[in-house]
């Protein structure tokens, strides 16, 4: 639900931050003071495009922030935290909208415009009179059915089913439609063949130049080694320094020198060996880098022919395989594809008529249910029909499903785009929300002046239906009948405003008080002391009406 809506420099807005609550809200005001401002806001919360249009006259830049509760809204909270955006129980989302630059925010972080969409266009569904497309799209229908079966494992089922036929139609098509020649064949078997003699081993390339960098390394060290090695051995340095120092140690006067350089004959004797014993451990030899170097020339080869990687080795050798089988054995694998056709057709028909049995007795329930709700909305002579027929085959089963509906008496069934139209239109479209807002998992309603053409009593029950949807999901309504505004949990007025040398918007909640007054000013246009009565009783008769 819309927990509250900031709004700064938006058309004729300067600034207001409303609060609001679960339940019905009602905004009522003259023509033109700006009710379908705030609609609008709403609107480019949920996603839609905006323009620098909506910039206050004066003003650099124009701001919406709106906060939600999404409590229960699991499906949204995946989605944002895929996003690796922190929510718990509270989204914020703000726009702002300026000359240089258009920026969205969800929990402060930077999002797509199309991201925002996709988060909220479920959740928030803004109706006026002439805005009822996808209850009025015939393709929708059947999806609408489904909504009130709320068989989610059935559908899926149909689903499934439908693409492992779809999968089986393709693969025995293919292998129908193909042509192969001895030629093809002993293509596919060298291809195979080179495959099958390189013997390749899942991650072998990365295990070989992991191995080749290793002895590259070993490479550096040994050629160091060896030389320094080569060097003391050549150049017989040991046996020189030895004999030096037995020639100074004949020489008393050099006792101390002659010391010194036979330990530092017996510290290079130790580096030798040293040296000497770690070239004799390195695991390494030309001729094993000459075999890695060889081998990732085999793979690497056969990687660029099949998608450059090992993977695609694996796939290709399986593809070989399967082409070499289908020619060989061609009338065997056709016999087994068009069993597996004919399996996938079978569970497929099944699953389908079973949920088509469901859809026709659930169908006949939501026609009762509607029904229902378009008597409370003094539409006694509507009839409310849901046409099942066989379809076209498709991953929503085998049926074909179309709202149909007459308005008056002894008129016949015609499509719903057809029949309805006006203030009958809206009263239709309200009576069918009524039962699928909260199985669509709508948070929250917006009627945008759908009660225009209607007065007297039939305004009184669809303001009682607002607030009957308003049990499970948030409602708005804008409304110039003060029959509806009565209806209400919370009723807003909406009014214009002379400020210094402009005319702004205002918004305020309206206590007990208030309310009678613009009820009454909203049926006469005057406030009198009969006018105040009479709002009062109105006010009194339908919130004892809803509560009792």
């Amino acid at each position: 639900m819309i927990k509250s809506i900031y709004i700064k420099d938006f058309v004729i807005i300067d600034e207001i931050n409303l609060e609001f609550n679960q339940g019905f809200s009602a905004f009522t005001g003259e023509t033109g003071a700006g009710k379908s401002i705030i609609v609008d806001a709403i609107s480019y919360l949920k996603g839609q495009r905006i323009d620098v249009s909506v910039i206050k006259k004066g003003a650099s830049q124009a701001i919406i922030e709106g906060v939600f509760l999404i409590d229960d809204c699991f499906d949204l909270k995946e989605k944002l935290k895929d996003a690796e955006i922190e929510v718990e129980n509270e989204l914020i989302i703000t726009r702002i909208i300026s000359q240089q630059k258009n920026s969205i925010k969800i929990n402060h972080r930077n999002v797509t415009l199309s991201f925002l969409k996709d988060c909220l266009s479920q959740y928030i569904d803004i109706h006026s009179q002439h805005d009822s497309q996808y209850l009025l799209a015939a393709n929708n229908h059947i999806h609408l059915l489904d909504t009130y079966i709320q068989d989610t494992t059935l559908i899926k089922e149909v689903k499934e089913k439908y693409l492992q036929l779809k999968k089986a139609e393709e693969e025995y098509d293919i292998a129908i439609n193909q042509t192969y020649n001895l030629q093809d064949l002993d293509y596919f078997k060298f291809q195979l063949e080179e495959i099958n003699n390189a013997d390749i081993k899942e991650n072998e390339d990365l295990e070989l130049e992991e191995q080749e960098k290793q002895l590259k390394t070993y490479e550096k060290s040994f050629e160091t080694i060896n030389a320094l090695i080569e060097l003391i051995e050549h150049n017989q340095v040991l046996a020189h320094i030895y004999t030096s120092y037995k020639k100074l140690n004949e020489l008393s006067e050099f006792e101390e020198l002659a010391s010194r350089l036979h330990s530092a004959y017996l510290e290079v004797e130790d580096i030798y060996e040293s040296i000497n014993n770690y070239i004799h451990s390195i695991d390494y030899s030309l001729d094993q880098v000459n075999e890695i170097q060889q081998r990732l020339f085999i793979i690497n080869r056969l990687k660029r022919k099949y998608q450059f990687t090992i993977q695609g080795i694996f796939n290709a050798k399986k593809e070989f395989e399967e082409k070499i089988h289908n020619i060989e054995h061609r009338s065997v694998v056709l016999e087994q594809l068009q069993k597996q056709l004919h399996i996938a057709k079978e569970e497929f028909y099944f699953a389908s008529n079973t949920l088509s049995k469901i859809r026709k007795q659930k169908a006949l329930e939501l026609e009762k249910h509607i029904q229902q709700h378009l008597k409370d909305l003094m539409l006694n002579n509507a009839q409310f029909k849901i046409q099942i027929c066989e379809g076209k085959v498709s991953s929503d089963g085998i049926d074909d499903v179309e709202f149909y509906v007459a308005m008056n008496l002894n008129q016949s069934l015609q499509p719903l785009t057809k029949v309805a139209s006006g203030g009958e239109l809206s009263r239709l479209m309200l009576g069918i929300k009524t039962v699928f807002s909260q199985l669509q998992g709508i948070k929250t309603i917006i009627f945008d002046e759908i009660d225009t053409g209607v007065s007297g009593p039939i305004a009184s029950v669809i303001g009682q239906k607002m607030l009957e949807i308003s049990m499970n999901t948030q409602v708005f309504a804008v409304t110039h009948l003060a029959q509806v505004a009565s209806c209400s949990n919370y009723h807003y007025h909406v009014c214009k405003k002379d400020k210094d040398t402009h005319t702004v918007t205002d918004v305020t909640l309206l206590n007990y008080q208030q309310r009678i007054e613009q009820l009454a000013y909203i049926s006469n246009d005057v406030l009198s002391e009969s006018s105040l009565k009479a709002a009062e009783e109105l006010l009194k008769k339908n919130q004892q009406d809803i509560y009792g």
